[in-house]
């Protein structure tokens, strides 16, 4: 289980150790949550979660899209017969 802990920590997709907690809960450790009450698992895997979650946001971030060269901007374009 506490492998298993740490792995969960590590997706990025918890914020907290609570949320660890349920998942511990409904994958059939009924013990997670007397296992969780120790501060210093708590704690690190806070930590690990912290850590995840930037990395995880930052690969959802959308990329920046740099804007159209001059050239493109002033030049007019005909689409379905608009101009």
């Amino acid at each position: 289980m506490n492998r298993r802990a740490y792995e969960l920590a590590a997706t990025g997709n918890y914020g907290s150790y609570l949320g660890i907690e349920k998942a511990l809960i409904d994958e059939g450790y009924p013990e997670a949550r007397d296992y969780l009450n120790r501060s210093w698992s708590r704690k690190d895997l806070q930590q690990i979660c912290d850590k995840a979650r930037v990395g995880h946001s930052d690969a959802r971030r959308p990329r920046t899209i740099e804007a159209p060269h001059r050239d493109l901007i002033n030049s007019s374009v005909t689409v379905a017969g608009i101009k």
